[in-house]
């Protein structure tokens, strides 16, 4: 018998399966964002910081980083490998840093703090069951 015949795969429970769905919305979501970001890059939408070529030095370096973070952040968030996670983490951090703390070049933007928080919560709230579930075996 060799070892393929062997392997024989566990199949996830509810929580897990929910847990994966959740994190493949995450990077339904994060597309949007993306579009969002290369939409002000390729000047979508008319005015200043609106497009490449007339926006401040400032959102040229963030546009264009979350230009490329955000979709590679989709698609580690909708292979639910652990380097997606990782990259999430960047891209929320580089958000909420922009929106949050670096208002005066960026503006504050109530909506992307609501939801970078509320993800960052239910997805604790996820690792934290799945732990302890894990701990009770």
């Amino acid at each position: 018998m060799s070892y393929i015949e062997e392997f024989n795969p566990v199949a996830p429970t509810r929580l897990e399966l929910a847990y994966i769905w959740y994190l493949r919305l995450l990077a339904i979501c994060f597309v949007g964002l993306a579009l969002y970001y290369w939409m002000r890059i390729s000047g979508y939408y008319p005015g200043e910081n609106w497009r490449f070529d007339t926006m401040s030095s400032q959102w040229k370096v963030a546009s264009a980083i979350l230009a490329v973070l955000l979709p590679v952040t989709a698609a580690g968030l909708w292979s639910t490998l652990p380097w997606g996670q990782v990259v999430w983490t960047m891209s929320i951090v580089t958000e909420l840093l922009m929106y949050n703390w670096f208002t005066e070049y960026y503006g504050q933007n109530l909506l992307i703090f609501t939801f970078h928080m509320t993800t960052i919560v239910v997805y604790l709230a996820f690792r934290g069951v799945i732990a302890l579930k894990a701990n009770r075996k």
